[in-house]
């Protein structure tokens, strides 16, 4: 099957969701809606309920996506993102490995957006989100990054 756009295309759109959250104040993002997970990374989440996320900066660097390890398969044959993490399902915690991305790109106690607004998003990975991040600031990012997809 393979990649629907090429990584060019998906850098592009990552250059716009960035000049977005830039734009709005925001030291970068924390995408689990996944549309925009499709959209800026390429990556064909079929798995809305799971706990995942693409973690990128409202800088230059590479973007990192979280997923289940059962859905490592999935990401390496639609996302062109490099940097994949992954982690099992019921024995860890992915909101403390967001977290521990966060704080290696240097995010951690900045302002930070997420999609709020997504189906993708329920009220207990949230809470584990936000207790992760300690001291950053969660703002809606749902309308941010989704602005990127309008030509």
């Amino acid at each position: 099957m393979g990649p629907a756009f090429s990584e060019q295309e998906h850098r592009e759109r990552l250059e716009r969701a960035r000049d977005n959250l830039r734009q709005a104040g925001l030291d970068g993002c924390v995408c689990v809606a996944p549309e925009h997970l499709y959209y800026v990374g390429g990556y064909d989440a079929h798995t809305h309920f799971s706990e995942q996320g693409l973690v990128f900066t409202a800088n230059i660097d590479e973007p990192t996506l979280v997923i289940r390890d059962v859905d490592l398969p999935l990401a390496t044959e639609t996302s062109w993102v490099k940097d994949v993490r992954t982690y099992h399902y019921g024995a860890d915690n992915p909101s403390e490995i967001i977290a521990d991305i966060v704080e290696e790109k240097g995010l951690l106690g900045g302002n930070i957006g997420t999609d709020l607004q997504s189906y993708a998003l329920p009220a207990s990975y949230y809470m584990k989100l936000n207790a992760a991040l300690g001291n950053s600031t969660i703002e809606d990012s749902s309308n941010i990054v989704g602005r990127a997809r309008l030509l």
